[in-house]
């Protein structure tokens, strides 16, 4: 994010109440707030509350000028609600770098969803959130109800989760096993997550998990690895109102057709259910469309080229 530049003198003054009904027009997009930013001091300090109070800072060279931009004006970090760092590849990052990240969280204290994720055109090929270096998360004062990480090994932050018992909303993309069940996150509703840790969820705990909505990958998965996960969901079932699972990948999965029915079966009184297949998977013989007045109507893979515009949203009618 570039730094804003000081106001050009103005022979008009605005009231700040003008300046800010302005600058909260709808039409208007975030490079119109920065150019808002030079016409007057006014129309400056509404302008930047609103494009500080979502900051979306993407590459090396846009976070450093972010980081610096807030340190230089602290008061501007007040105003951030949520913040969404595409980080580049950590050897790309030196410890200056990472040390204006974690001051930047430092000033945040009103941080409420953060997202660490990684920079597409940078990432790693076959790699995914492969970064250790998560000291820059500790110690902060906010307290998030959303935390999305794609970019740390997400066994690495399992203290960091335990320092955040208001999550509400947790995203974490990784391939293979977390291993973050040792933090209690005791206000989690939401989770969007691998096969892998849904497992993990599943299994005894001293804490409890009231999952309301659930969305998991299944990637180049087996049928016996999306049976196991299929059996897992009966762990959630007390809470569960809202499932959505995306396979990718493989040819090796269950029939589309016996997908659907496990979910019904371990999940009966679901509300919301999606299923998105991108599998390659050829079934030999086409299933008949199946219809569960708990679900939507559905179809198999023999089908899925139709499946995958009827696979909408569509709620339980009681």
């Amino acid at each position: 994010m570039a730094t804003i530049l000081s106001p050009s003198p103005s022979p008009f003054t605005f009231p700040h109440e003008i300046c800010g009904i302005i600058c909260q027009d709808p039409v208007l997009e975030r490079h119109d707030l920065h150019a808002l930013c030079l016409v007057s001091r006014g129309f400056r300090d509404e302008a930047e509350r609103l494009l500080y109070v979502v900051a979306h800072v993407r590459g090396a060279r846009n976070i450093k000028s972010f980081c610096i931009s807030l340190a230089r004006r602290p008061h501007l970090a007040l105003r951030v609600r949520k913040l969404m760092l595409c980080m580049p590849p950590q050897m790309d990052l030196e410890a200056e770098d990472l040390s204006r990240i974690m001051y930047t969280f430092h000033l945040c204290h009103n941080l409420k969803d953060l997202y660490v994720l990684e920079d597409s055109d940078r990432a790693s090929q076959g790699k995914m959130g492969d970064a250790v270096q998560c000291w820059i998360l500790d110690g902060h004062k906010f307290k998030l109800k959303r935390f999305v990480n794609a970019y740390f090994q997400p066994w690495v932050l399992v203290e960091f989760l335990r320092a955040q018992p208001t999550i509400e909303t947790l995203g974490i993309k990784c391939r293979g096993p977390a291993k973050i069940c040792g933090a209690a996150l005791p206000m989690l509703k939401n989770l969007d997550c691998s096969a892998a840790l849904v497992q993990e969820f599943s299994a005894p705990s001293w804490y409890a998990r009231n999952f309301e909505r659930l969305q998991f990958e299944l990637l180049q998965s087996t049928d016996v690895e999306e049976m196991t996960t299929l059996v897992a969901l009966s762990q959630f079932k007390a809470s569960l109102k809202s499932l959505s699972i995306t396979r990718r990948g493989g040819q090796h999965g269950l029939d589309f057709a016996v997908l659907i029915a496990c979910v019904a079966a371990q999940l009966p009184d679901i509300k919301y259910l999606r299923i998105m297949d991108y599998t390659t998977r050829v079934s030999p013989s086409a299933t008949p469309f199946l219809f569960d007045s708990h679900h939507a109507a559905l179809s198999s893979a023999g089908d899925l080229s139709r499946s995958l515009s009827s696979l909408s949203h569509q709620p339980r009618q009681d």
